[in-house]
């Protein structure tokens, strides 16, 4: 979208509107329909923003607009959301908000105007006193005792459909993770406590590829089953077991996704098109029932503190903060990240 935006010159509410039939590569040109004055207009269409478009075309495979705000059966919408979040991070801080001036009451100092923020979630210079009054309520929740950070992470096989269809596929993914925590800690064999926690979902790697796991913060013991005590786990630094806890969390998320499946509610379209087919489907859900499941659960270094501040960063922050960003040159975007797989280079 951006590439459409910086290599043609169109406006934010003519790339809203833009359609897949207004893209002629016969041509070579890009045909707006009632923009700035209500004209109609073309513009020119380079060979490496064709080539990037029908890339995205055969990735995301849009029917009626190229940028859809969602992609659904029966119809797509423009990307008024999106277009939102992209007007209000463009002029966060800016003259086109306004701004204001600050002044010592003591000695009358008065300092240079300051244009107004944003307040969007999707700003990466905003949310700064959002986070921090989350990380003092956490904080205040906090109990006087151990806590473990445990990380529930789904197979990239599943992709496609977050994006096709989040709500419910997210919904999945915290109903299992929390089902399968409370699940094998009330287990006598195990802890035998009713626990409590709170879980994050992060959604994006550092090379801002889907990624999509669930961060809790769970304290190390529970309630008994009669409320009238508290049971520590048996040790500092063990949990549960971390085979039984992947191996529920697995059972519950593809028990959940084949009972989707039947009902007919996810969007197996666009990129999640493969699924539509019933054979494959099964196919898929045998072989990840096979595959271990990455699951994580370890005390963490810094306290509980440590790992609030960490999911604070991503709970009130968009994706990429801007002194990751390196070059701009029309076309591609560089920045830096670190690949954790491979020693964090």
């Amino acid at each position: 979208m951006l590439m459409v935006l910086y290599g043609t010159g169109m406006r934010r509410a003519e790339i809203a509107r833009l359609k897949i039939a207004d893209i002629d590569s016969q041509r070579m040109i890009i045909h707006v329909v009632d923009g700035k004055g209500h004209k109609d207009r073309d513009l020119p269409l380079s060979p490496a923003l064709l080539e990037t478009l029908r890339a995205h075309w055969r990735w995301l495979k849009p029917r009626t607009y190229p940028f859809p705000s969602r992609l659904h059966r029966d119809r797509e919408r423009p990307i008024t959301d999106k277009l939102k979040a992209f007007r209000a991070v463009s002029r966060c801080r800016t003259a086109a908000r306004g701004g204001h001036k600050d002044k010592c009451v003591n000695c009358q100092f008065e300092a240079p105007i300051s244009y107004n923020s944003c307040r969007s979630r999707c700003c990466p210079k905003c949310q700064a006193r959002a986070r921090r009054q989350w990380l003092e309520a956490q904080q205040r929740d906090l109990l006087n005792t151990n806590y473990f950070h445990v990380v529930f992470t789904l197979p990239h096989e599943l992709n496609p459909l977050a994006l096709t269809t989040p709500k419910p596929f997210f919904d999945l993914l915290f109903e299992a993770s929390s089902q399968a925590l409370l699940q094998v800690a009330a287990d006598p064999k195990r802890l035998g406590a009713e626990i409590g926690f709170l879980s994050v979902l992060h959604t994006w790697s550092q090379n801002l590829l889907g990624h999509y796991h669930v961060h809790s913060v769970v304290p190390a013991g529970g309630l008994s089953p009669d409320h009238q005590r508290w049971i520590p786990t048996s040790h500092p630094l063990f949990l549960v077991p971390i085979p039984t806890l992947r191996t529920v969390f697995r059972e519950k998320f593809l028990a959940g996704l084949r009972q989707l499946y039947r009902k007919d509610m996810l969007d197996l379209t666009g990129p999640a098109a493969a699924f539509s087919d019933h054979a494959s489907f099964e196919q898929l859900m045998e072989k990840l029932d096979k595959k271990n499941w990455f699951v994580y659960a370890k005390p963490p270094f810094g306290g509980p503190e440590h790992v609030l501040r960490y999911l604070g960063r991503y709970t009130h922050r968009m994706a990429i903060s801007n002194h990751r960003l390196t070059a701009f040159d029309g076309e591609h975007v560089s920045f830096r990240w670190q690949d954790y797989a491979h020693g964090s280079k």
